[in-house]
């Protein structure tokens, strides 16, 4: 089983999707969050995020590689398209480079 580590205590597997400690137990979804919480403090942010913005960053990232909704929508295991356009808002510069390319 491939596993990936980004941090000392902390490994993701990629085909079960568990977070695992160093113990190869199963850690719980509220001590990632509290780890997130911790580091966000470490590294000075002026807001604290909550854990769903990394996701929602992910699917956001993953939508405008590919600039199509689809393989976003897979990523992100939502049944609906409409679902994973909630995570997809382009931002102020693509829709102006967008509006721009419309004049062309």
């Amino acid at each position: 089983m491939r596993s990936c580590r980004f941090s000392s205590w902390v490994t993701v597997h990629r085909h079960r999707g568990a977070v695992c400690s160093q113990s190869r137990v199963r850690t719980s979804k509220r001590r990632v969050q509290f780890a997130f919480r911790n580091w966000q403090a470490k590294a000075g942010f002026d807001r604290l995020y909550p854990f769903h913005a990394l996701r929602y960053t992910a699917v956001t990232n993953v939508y405008r590689a590919g600039r199509d909704l689809f393989p976003a929508q897979r990523f992100a295991r939502h049944v609906s398209p409409l679902t994973t356009t909630i995570y997809t808002h382009p931002s102020d510069q693509e829709m102006w480079e967008r509006v721009r390319g419309l004049t062309s």
